[in-house]
């Protein structure tokens, strides 16, 4: 495969595991003073409940696809 077929096909998934942009994991069970099981964090989720992430699910990653998404799933903004 050359360079240019490589570049004029579709890319079906991308995966990046580990790094804080994509995956913001809990830390629940970490001995740290950095916690995130109380609130406000899980305001956002269902019942308002801290889970331990950082994040609500709003990522770098899943605005970049938000174009990519069928037009009944853009509840992600």
């Amino acid at each position: 495969m050359n360079s240019s077929t490589a570049a004029a096909g579709d890319v079906p998934a991308v995966f990046a595991l580990g790094d804080s942009f994509v995956d913001t994991g809990n830390n629940n069970y970490v001995v740290t003073i950095a916690k995130s099981n109380f609130p406000p964090y899980g305001r956002d989720f269902p019942g308002e409940t801290p889970t331990g992430r950082f994040s609500n699910g709003r990522l770098i990653p899943d605005f970049l696809g938000i174009k990519y998404l069928s037009s009944v799933r853009h509840d992600l903004i």
